[in-house]
């Protein structure tokens, strides 16, 4: 028969990949079919963000968001130019407003996380008691 210590530790095995997976599952790309929103780019690791890490080429997953392109053949004076510049620098913008929300997003979630751990850590201690 299975002591308690032993049920309690199985169950704490079971959760803690459920818990800690929350923070760090794939947003965007390929491997989930979706897009990144509000002007961010797609990181080849499936993960939006705004950052030449997320943006660059050969970084970037441009069917799954707005991967940074190039103004060099265009006239840097020319009104396309110009309104395309200001189209980046917009959605950049909202890029860092929005990567700034998901980062403190995660760090909620992180703590969320570590609470329900603190939580069934004492939970299993008190089983195993």
């Amino acid at each position: 028969m299975v002591n308690m210590k032993s049920f309690a530790l199985l169950v704490l095995l079971i959760a803690l990949p459920y818990m800690m997976g929350v923070a760090t599952a794939v947003q965007c790309g390929w491997q989930t079919g979706r897009r990144c929103r509000s002007g961010l780019c797609c990181s080849v690791h499936g993960y939006c963000g705004s950052t030449s890490a997320y943006c660059s080429r050969g970084q970037c997953q441009s069917g799954y968001g707005n991967c940074w392109r190039s103004l060099t053949t265009l006239d840097s004076g020319s009104p396309q130019a110009q309104a395309q510049a200001q189209a980046q620098a917009q959605a950049y913008a909202q890029a860092q407003a929005y990567e700034a929300q998901e980062v403190l997003m995660a760090k909620v979630e992180a703590e969320a996380a570590q609470k329900a751990q603190e939580v069934l850590m004492a939970t299993v201690e008190a089983v195993a008691a």
